[in-house]
């Protein structure tokens, strides 16, 4: 049986992809390789597993550090954002439905009735 040769991957270049935001699929066809082939890499070898986490925590690293620098430079938007995925903030919209001076709301109807002039019988 003939094997095929194993494909070589540069670990730097898969940590470069992965810091970049790339998934799994987009950095197994930046390097020319199958899912199949980038899952069983991951499968095979610890270094490969290690290149993909060391990327993806630089990549974070480096959104982060550009967020908290325009949140220290007034972004309000981007303290906003933080408060909410970092701190628990969240927005809530209450509506209360109340009538005339906070008191409950009348739900009786009001008909009049006019006697028109032109339709007399």
């Amino acid at each position: 049986m003939i094997t095929k040769p194993k494909i070589q991957i540069d670990l730097k270049q898969v940590e470069s992809l992965a810091a970049n935001g790339l998934t799994d699929e987009q950095i197994a066809s930046a390097l020319g390789i199958s899912r199949t082939t980038l899952a069983n890499r991951k499968r095979e070898n610890e270094q490969f597993v290690q290149a993909i986490k060391r990327g993806k925590a630089k990549g974070i690293a480096l959104v982060t550090n550009k967020l908290m620098e325009s949140i220290k430079g007034g972004n309000m938007t981007g303290m906003i954002f933080f408060l909410k995925t970092q701190a628990g903030w969240k927005e809530t919209n209450v509506q209360e439905h109340t009538g005339a001076n906070g008191g409950a709301i009348n739900h009786s109807i009001e008909v009049t009735f006019v006697k028109s002039a032109g339709n007399v019988s």
